[in-house]
């Protein structure tokens, strides 16, 4: 078993491990792969179980975000602080934080002691990416099931 980043290779078959998480793809697991290195090959992957925490954080910070700014006037809105603390840059497109995207934060490792970010616009394009790849497993099953039939 070798390993290189993200990618561990088991039985001559490479496995993506997820960059949030530290899980394994497997059969049941599927994995999007983030921006390519020089070397061709992504360096970080995230998993759908990941993706969807991520869109729950998201959801869950839109809801205080509007409960926190109800019954205030638009000037007042306004004069509120925009983005105080350090500004986070998505690990998978590189665009920075601010008033108007919000960031995930993963967890920090050994080898990434800051953690890992991902924006809203990123998260959005790996939900559709996960739709796409089950409607096409799913028309792929389809089809072995119709190949295999009287």
């Amino acid at each position: 078993m070798t390993s290189s980043g993200d990618i561990e290779e088991q039985e001559g078959a490479p496995r993506e491990r997820c960059s949030f998480c530290g899980k394994f793809s497997g059969p049941f697991r599927i994995m999007v792969a983030g921006p390519f290195k020089a070397s061709r090959k992504p360096n970080l992957f995230i998993c759908e179980d990941c993706v969807n925490i991520c869109v729950q954080v998201l959801n869950s910070a839109e809801e205080n975000q509007t409960t926190s700014s109800k019954g205030m006037e638009e000037s007042e809105k306004a004069e509120l602080p925009k983005n105080l603390p350090p500004r986070e840059r998505c690990s998978f497109c590189g665009k920075f934080s601010g008033p108007s995207r919000i960031m995930v934060a993963g967890t920090p490792t050994p080898s990434r002691k800051h953690g890992l970010f991902i924006c809203e616009d990123c998260i959005d394009t790996c939900l559709h990416i996960l739709a796409k790849d089950g409607i096409s497993r799913w028309i792929n099953q389809l089809i072995q099931e119709g190949e295999t039939s009287p």
